[in-house]
């Protein structure tokens, strides 16, 4: 977690580490499900975990290879007081994106 000084915010940073049997099985399922929906998956069950924590959660940044808009709106649908940020190279744009990039990476 990160402190901004700048402006009185708290920055976090959460991932989800899949395996590769988690992420590539079902793809090879008779009824397949696509990365796109697997990220979106995990998104939501991050921000789940996060409010379950009691965290007052008001943005998520999102960094997606798939349609920023389209997964934007379904991320919305599911949780209507959050505002989400979803764009592609979220991680060039926005440090807390930057940040779960790296944790992912040590971790996966």
């Amino acid at each position: 977690m990160g402190i901004d000084e700048a402006e009185p915010m708290v920055y976090g940073c959460l991932c989800c580490a899949c395996s590769y049997e988690k992420t590539l099985y079902p793809q090879l399922c008779r009824n397949k499900i696509n990365l796109n929906e697997i990220s979106q998956d995990s998104a939501s069950g991050l921000a789940n975990r996060v409010l379950n924590m009691g965290v007052l959660l008001t943005e998520i940044y999102v960094d997606t290879v798939g349609d920023p808009d389209k997964y934007r709106i379904k991320l919305s649908e599911s949780f209507p007081f959050v505002k989400f940020v979803v764009a592609k190279k979220a991680g060039s744009l926005y440090p807390v994106v930057s940040g779960a990039i790296i944790v992912a990476k040590r971790i996966g």
